[in-house]
C-alpha cells in the first residue's frame, strides 16, 4: 500500500471511517497494477464494491485510466 488516507474525502460520500487507499500489486519484482479503493471500517470495499484500476501492466504494455480533468 503506498497511500492510506483518512478520512475519505467527503466527495466521494462514503460511511463515517472509511479510508481512500492506493495498493500496487507486484509479480514479485516489478509493479503490475495501481488500483484505488475505498475501505469501510468493517474491511469491505466501498464505492463499487471493488477496486478502481488505475494503471495495469500487460505483456509489457502499461494501461491507464482515463481521468476526468479537476
Amino acid at each position: 500500500m503506498v497511500r492510506d488516507q483518512h478520512p475519505a474525502p467527503a466527495a466521494a460520500r462514503q460511511r463515517p471511517g472509511t479510508v481512500s487507499q492506493i495498493v500496487i500489486y507486484f509479480d514479485g519484482v516489478a509493479p503490475i497494477a495501481e488500483v484505488h479503493q475505498y475501505v469501510r471500517p468493517d474491511g469491505s470495499l466501498g464505492a463499487s464494491g471493488q477496486p478502481d484500476p488505475i494503471r495495469l501492466v500487460l505483456n509489457g504494455r502499461v494501461y491507464l485510466q482515463a481521468r476526468q480533468p479537476r
